[in-house]
């Protein structure tokens, strides 16, 4: 092989080597650029299925990077990242490792992520964009044709005419038992009533009434209970 034609082969490789590569998702970083990355584990998953997903943000030191906002990863839901940070040749790489999740019957799109920092010595600003997310979502159902829905199962027998016979006796005689037991209240509650004017003459009787004072009190206690009497 001649050695011109070596050299061009070698030329080609290394441009290829920096070129564009499909598994990093776009241009990787230069020492005067700002670089950003969206890579997910797989491109097709099914509603509710959670995926690995990584944001990956490098920039220069000495420039100041734009806060991180996880708002523009949607529509997919993201669990608490785990986030990582190094510092190579000058630059700053931040990874932010999530699991993702597609809650959707049809496919989703995270669409291109803006990344600007700013120097630190109060310089402009400058951008950066990440590729764009396609995710194909693979319903369980077909949702232009689910098919029929799914019956409750078959029809629970009926009881027979005995459980509702003895149903129905438990159901009086528990009413039986109540009423029974508010008239022996009320039964009781009236005798109490209609005793105590006598249990108060009873109680007279037992004291001693030695002066005159002591003889008129108890005559007044007395008549008030022969009223109450009468009028119960």
């Amino acid at each position: 092989m001649r050695p011109a034609r070596l050299l061009v082969l070698l030329a080609v490789a290394l441009l290829a080597a920096c070129g564009d590569s499909p598994a990093r998702g776009g241009r990787g970083p230069t020492d005067a650029d700002l670089w950003v990355r969206v890579a997910v584990a797989a491109t097709t998953l099914r509603p509710g299925q959670g995926v690995a997903l990584t944001v990956t943000r490098v920039w220069p030191q000495d420039l100041e990077p734009a806060p991180w906002d996880e708002a523009v990863l949607a529509p997919l839901v993201l669990r608490e990242p785990r986030v990582e940070r190094r510092t190579y040749a000058g630059r700053i790489e931040e990874t932010r490792s999530y699991r993702a999740y597609a809650f959707s019957l049809e496919d989703v799109r995270v669409p291109s992520i803006l990344f600007a920092a700013r120097g630190k010595d109060g310089g402009g600003v400058r951008l950066a964009r990440s590729e764009p997310v396609e995710l194909t979502v693979l319903p369980e159902l077909d949702p232009t044709n689910p098919g029929p829905p799914e019956g409750p199962g078959e029809r629970p027998q009926a009881p027979g005419m005995g459980g509702w016979l003895v149903g129905l006796l438990l159901l009086v005689l528990a009413f039986e038992f109540t009423a029974w037991r508010t008239r022996r209240v009320r039964v009781a509650a009236a005798l109490r009533r209609l005793s105590a004017p006598l249990r108060r003459l009873r109680a007279l009787e037992s004291l001693g009434a030695d002066t005159a004072e002591a003889r008129h009190a108890a005559l007044v206690e007395a008549v008030d209970a022969v009223r109450d009497h009468i009028a119960l």
